[in-house]
């Protein structure tokens, strides 16, 4: 991410899709392993942020990621306070939590579903909602809490923080 950042922020070349690339990825083999994994991705994402002055610069790389981090902040926010809010609106009416659950399966969740079962032929994936559910609320969650990690300098006592790191040579 930061050499994307630096390439667009000095206008070194093109970043470019390649279609024919072939990559190899590990997943982790943990929950507990998932959670540092996004946990440095964000952390790494907010760091490049800072160290860019993103949106600041006026380039389409700052519209971007400030889209982008914008709808990551106003989703780790909404998830807040659906957890807060549940066990209320269970008590009152349980329509108001289950509506935009039903609204949000149809409109994004079953086509993402139906596009991926058709492009690699696997039927089962469709008994991973729950499982897709529980990490996007734990995702956008660490989504939130890094951004304010990061912004509120609480990153300073780890050992790799520096500041000084974060100034983007002129030359």
């Amino acid at each position: 991410m930061d050499l994307t950042f630096a390439i667009h922020r000095r206008h070194l070349g093109k970043i470019v899709y390649e279609g024919r690339a072939f990559i190899h990825t590990q997943d982790p083999n943990t929950f507990k392993d998932f959670v540092r994994q996004i946990d440095r991705w964000y952390i790494g994402l907010w760091q490049c942020i800072t160290k860019y002055n993103i949106p600041w610069e006026g380039q389409m790389l700052d519209l971007e990621v400030a889209v982008m981090a914008s709808e990551g902040i106003f989703s780790g926010l909404i998830f807040m306070a659906i957890l807060v809010l549940a066990p209320f609106s269970l008590a009152l009416n349980p329509i108001f939590i289950l509506i935009p659950l039903l609204i949000d399966i149809a409109l994004f969740l079953t086509p993402s579903i139906i596009f991926a079962n058709l492009r690699h032929r696997q039927s089962p994936l469709i008994r991973y909602i729950a499982h897709f559910y529980f990490l996007r609320v734990v995702s956008s969650l660490i989504f939130f809490k890094s951004f304010v990690k990061v912004m509120l300098n609480w990153e300073r006592s780890m050992p790799w923080f520096s500041p000084h790191r974060y100034q983007l040579d002129p030359h």
